[in-house]
């Protein structure tokens, strides 16, 4: 919801909340940050919330709606952003 209202950094703070309550779908939560992440331009850690939504997922078409979150943020990343992404992962 804070994400339609365009509160980005707020859903991103909301989420780290509700990480810690037990039960919660850690799935969803991780893809509502990817989403702020991915709204504010930082789109590394867009990438990296959508990957965890990805590791909670036992549903494939929600795996394939998350593959395709992290398809169109590589997209939208600059040469520089994914040169980043590339040292990150070495």
């Amino acid at each position: 919801m804070l994400n339609y209202l365009g509160r980005h950094e707020d859903a991103i703070t909301q989420g780290k909340i509700a990480l810690e309550i037990q039960g919660i779908e850690r799935e969803v939560i991780h893809n509502e940050k990817g989403r702020a992440y991915e709204m504010m331009g930082d789109y590394l850690n867009a990438l990296l919330a959508y990957r965890q939504a990805i590791e909670y997922s036992t549903n494939d078409d929600n795996i394939d709606g998350y593959a395709a979150n992290i398809k169109r943020a590589r997209n939208k990343m600059t040469i520089w952003q994914r040169s980043r992404l590339f040292y990150r992962f070495m």
